[in-house]
């Protein structure tokens, strides 16, 4: 809006320019009229008419006197004055003598004088030419005092008067404009400024930007060394959205000052590279960079501390040094090198969120950065592909208590990669929502689940529930029609899948949560809470946000037979969940001690390696089949020993 304010008045002060010129232009065109057409050409047709009057009554008077014996040259200059006092009376140039001088009486009557000596002219009558020579003589006086008067008399002083003061007015006119011109170079010099500061400049802090540092860096050929801190102020943006954006933009200017007052003596540069994100560059070899960085570091997080009423702000650095660029890179290319290989550090920092939150750059950092691309732009093509052999899925068998038919699988996903080898899943998870690949990862997980329970466990679809485990990114709003999509909208066969659900993933927006989970519900999707007992929210949780089941987390459940303090916490957790109808699944199982510890507690579900590792499709299927008909040979033969777990 500013911006086409600035537009608005530079155009509306041209049009006033223009306007002036045009004006000043129109009043020295009407001068040059005034000068011309009345001062020359009047003058000039009414000093011919003069001339030719007198020439007349010169070839008159001799002709009277007898000094020219010919009446022909007479007759020649009468027809001569005879058509200049016609011209002078039908002529527009001769208007404004006629009008301002009054000089159309005077030469209408010298022309009707004129005409009526015409006979006597004609036939040489010598009396009447005298006569007619007598008359004429007021009229040559009148007619030169006409002459006179078109060049120095009043009208035309009042005229020389008019053009002076056009003169006076045009140069007002060429002053004003050259005022506007003046006026609008500055306001051009002020907004080429403004858009000089701000092109190397952050508007809110007054610190240098990005440009400003990346050119700096650039210029490594006149220092031996260069040093690139990288600060981020963590938590900023959730105080922004408590508090106030006006809150946390003085925030920013109050940290950016004590930054700079810190920088200054050393003559550092400081910059704003973001929104939280700052900067410090040191061009000196001969500087104890670690001492440097950890004072700076007491003196902002204790500042940033004194600001947020929480105190839940921390401060993470990244550092960085042009000595760890290999030499053989261009120049064009460091001052990025370097960017880069401060912001791998600040990553790192900002992971660790402790009082050592100061990482310096080491080699090792580009290589799994360069890992991870390469992961990320593999796991993109490999989800792509309709025929791959790299991802897969395995399943690990969730048993139930012995009053239920069901049989459970929750679908891990593996990624067995042909330069690294086998993928961590929390890593492959980890690269697929930093790289936006997380929902495609999610539907491609739904799909082969789908095409299991469709056709290789098409024969117990009603007895096998399969768990997935959801991703941040899609947990939202529109996964209950996804799920529809990808599994059909049968609530008999939606009843087959369980998403098990982070409660770091609720923690944002419980009302939010609260939807997305109610939507579920409403298509016949069952909901999991998994880890249950790691975070400090998961009670609040389970009270609002209405699971179907809880899976207690393993750390409650190693050695529950040993420890008492964690069997009555154990305990307590399934009793709560029980009273609220939910279901309880404990998982990392791995010995009978153990299961029998949970049986007691009448938890409803199990998993674990006591009953079976994660299996592959082919093994899983195998595991099912081998259930169930145990199951129904059981059912045909109730005083069969049941089966044994191992």
């Amino acid at each position: 809006m500013m911006i086409n304010k600035k537009i608005f008045g530079l155009i509306a002060l041209i049009g006033l320019a223009l306007f002036f010129s045009v004006w000043t232009v129109i009043k020295l065109e009407d001068s040059y009229n005034l000068l011309t057409r009345y001062t020359q050409i009047s003058a000039w047709v009414l000093t011919k008419t003069e001339l030719e009057t007198l020439d007349f009554m010169q070839q008159l008077e001799r002709r009277v006197t007898g000094t020219d014996t010919s009446s022909h040259a007479l007759n020649l200059k009468y027809d001569i004055l005879w058509s200049r006092y016609q011209m002078f009376l039908m002529s527009d140039e001769t208007q404004v003598s006629k009008q301002k001088l009054n000089a159309g009486e005077i030469v209408e009557h010298a022309f009707n004088t004129l005409k009526k000596y015409e006979s006597a002219v004609i036939h040489d009558d010598i009396n009447q030419l005298k006569t007619m020579l007598v008359e004429f003589g007021p009229i040559s006086v009148d007619i030169r005092d006409l002459v006179v008067e078109s060049l120095t008399g009043w009208h035309t002083a009042q005229k020389s008067v008019e053009i002076v003061k056009n003169k006076d007015e045009s140069m007002y006119f060429i002053a004003v404009i050259f005022i506007f011109l003046l006026y609008l170079a500055y306001q051009v010099y002020k907004d080429s400024k403004a858009q000089q500061f701000l092109a190397w400049n952050d508007p809110l802090t007054g610190l240098h930007n990005r440009n400003y540092l990346l050119n700096e860096i650039k210029r490594r050929d006149t220092h031996p060394s260069i040093t690139l801190i990288l600060l981020d102020i963590h938590g900023f943006k959730e105080l922004n959205d408590r508090i106030s954006y006006e809150y946390g933009d003085g925030l920013l200017k109050e940290f950016a000052i004590q930054l700079n007052r810190y920088c200054q003596p050393y003559g550092l540069t400081c910059a704003r590279l973001g929104a939280d994100e700052f900067a410090v560059l040191i061009p000196r070899e001969d500087f104890d960079i670690k001492s440097f960085a950890e004072k700076l570091w007491v003196k902002l997080d204790s500042s940033i501390k004194k600001m947020d009423p929480a105190k839940r702000m921390s401060l993470s650095m990244g550092i960085a040094s042009s000595q760890d660029i290999p030499s053989a890179s261009t120049n064009s290319k460091q001052e990025k090198l370097v960017l880069n290989n401060a912001d791998l550090a600040l990553n790192i920092a900002q992971k660790r969120q402790n009082s050592a939150a100061i990482v310096f750059f080491d080699p090792a950092f580009d290589a799994e950065h360069q890992k991870r691309r390469k992961l990320t732009d593999d796991l993109n093509d490999l989800l792509t592909q309709k025929q791959q052999t790299q991802l897969s899925l395995v399943f690990q068998p969730i048993v139930m208590n012995s009053t239920s038919d069901y049989l459970g699988g929750e679908a891990l996903i593996r990624w067995t990669h042909p330069d690294y080898g086998e993928i961590y899943p929390e890593y492959l998870i980890s690269i697929a929502e930093k790289s936006g690949l997380g929902k495609q990862l999610g539907m491609w997980v739904m799909h082969q689940v789908q095409t299991l329970l469709n056709q290789e466990l098409a024969f117990c679809r009603q007895h096998i529930e399969i768990s997935i485990n959801l991703s941040d990114s899609l947990f939202d709003y529109g996964l209950p029609l996804m799920v529809q999509e990808i599994f059909g909208y049968n609530r008999d066969d939606l009843r087959s899948i369980i998403f098990e659900i982070t409660e770091t993933m609720t923690l944002d927006n419980i009302d939010r949560s609260h939807a997305i989970i109610r939507n579920l519900k409403e298509i016949g999707i069952r909901c999991a809470l998994d880890d249950f007992g790691t975070g400090w929210s998961s009670m609040y949780n389970l009270k609002h946000l209405h699971f179907d089941k809880v899976k207690i987390d393993r750390t409650f459940v190693t050695d529950i037979h040993r420890v008492k303090n964690q069997y009555y916490f154990t305990s307590a957790i399934v009793t709560l969940s029980h009273q609220l109808g939910i279901k309880v699944t404990a998982e990392g199982i791995e010995d009978e001690k153990e299961y029998l510890t949970l049986c007691n507690m009448d938890v409803d579900e199990f998993q674990g390696y006591h009953f079976s590792k994660p299996l592959n499709r082919a093994d899983f299927i195998d595991y099912c089949t081998n259930y169930f008909a145990k199951q129904q040979q059981h059912a045909d033969h109730p005083t069969a020993i049941p089966q044994d777990h191992d």
